[in-house]
């Protein structure tokens, strides 16, 4: 998605006290968006994507979001109409809530209850957490961070986030890693769109090279390089960088060691795995244990978190001689020497 684009290289001052809002809400047209694609999928218009679902779902109940929505619909989804589209979906989501049951409409109220008021009770976390993301980079944020808890139906593990201009909208479980993870977004994108096209065609294509085979292909997100390098930026910081939870060769390989056969027959049935062990003619438990290395090296190895998580660590020194220095002016000096 788009964000209002800064000149390249341009370092903002903070703004005082980062997100001057923070606040929780329930989007129930979100919700109801989720109940369009399990049950109505069929009525979607063509020309109408999940992201741009979602993002013209914010508008059903919010009027005042509407102006940000027809834009991000007719500059980045190309609709003509972006109006008429936003209307489109409005119909059918009311449509869908005029399906659902009183007990329905009760037990989802009351899971949007319990989410609110767990973010809630953890806002002042949330703002220090936003403000330690802030400074790191050096970033100026936007004004609102407004946090949307995901519906029941949901896949609690993952988020998403909506630009609104100065508001960014993040709709999330209740867990913070997921949120630090949206909430980068809503600069990363640039960081990494601004980035990319200083960069030569060839060290692009080293980005593609070295990003995880599992991003590309077993999470769909292909080899689209400033798209790729967006999603590892953000990754290697919370997990590797933060959490410690970059994958090494040690670590595949023990876990690997840790499985029984009911998890292997798990792990061989799913389809991304199972495919890539059907690639290796890897058949047994006992064969998997032998040949962990093998297969991380071919399927699980990131060369892009290494380079990137390499580049945080020489921020991090930089940093200490040079407190004013902005991320996005270190990667674009460092980025294309490890490509």
């Amino acid at each position: 998605m788009s964000i209002e684009s800064q000149e390249a290289g341009f370092s903002p001052e903070i703004r005082e006290g980062n997100i001057l809002h923070v606040s929780v809400e329930s989007q129930p047209g979100l919700a109801l968006a989720t109940r369009v694609l399990k049950e109505r999928k069929n009525e979607l218009p063509s020309d109408l994507d999940q992201e741009a679902l979602y993002h013209a779902a914010l508008s059903f109940e919010h009027p005042e979001y509407s102006h940000a929505i027809r834009e991000f619909l007719a500059n980045d989804k190309q609709i003509s109409d972006p109006a008429a589209r936003e209307s489109d979906v409005h119909a059918l989501l009311e449509r869908a809530r005029q399906d659902l049951t009183p007990e329905e409409e009760k037990k989802i109220a009351g899971v949007a209850e319990g989410a609110e008021a767990w973010w809630q009770e953890n806002l002042e976390d949330v703002r220090e957490r936003t403000h330690a993301i802030n400074s790191y980079f050096r970033v100026q944020p936007r004004q609102t961070l407004l946090i949307s808890p995901s519906d029941k139906d949901f896949d609690s593990k993952r988020g998403s986030g909506f630009d609104l201009g100065e508001t960014w909208v993040v709709r999330v479980p209740q867990d913070m890693r997921v949120l630090e993870h949206e909430y980068m977004h809503s600069f990363m994108n640039n960081i990494a769109d601004r980035t990319t096209e200083q960069l030569t065609a060839e060290q692009k294509q080293k980005i593609i090279e070295q990003a995880s085979p599992r991003l590309i292909i077993g999470e769909g997100y292909g080899e689209d390089p400033a798209l790729l390098l967006t999603e590892e930026l953000i990754r290697t910081y919370t997990d590797a960088k933060m959490r410690d939870r970059h994958l090494t060769p040690e670590r595949f390989e023990m876990s690997v060691a840790a499985l029984d056969q009911e998890e292997f027959e798990r792990l061989a049935n799913t389809t991304s795995t199972g495919e890539q062990l059907a690639e290796l003619r890897i058949g047994s438990l006992k064969d998997f244990k032998k040949r962990a290395k093998e297969f991380y090296e071919r399927f699980e190895q990131n060369k892009l978190e290494e380079t990137l998580l390499t580049i945080y660590h020489k921020y991090d020194q930089a940093r200490t001689r040079d407190a004013s220095l902005s991320f996005e002016h270190f990667l674009g000096q460092t980025l294309p020497e490890h490509l």
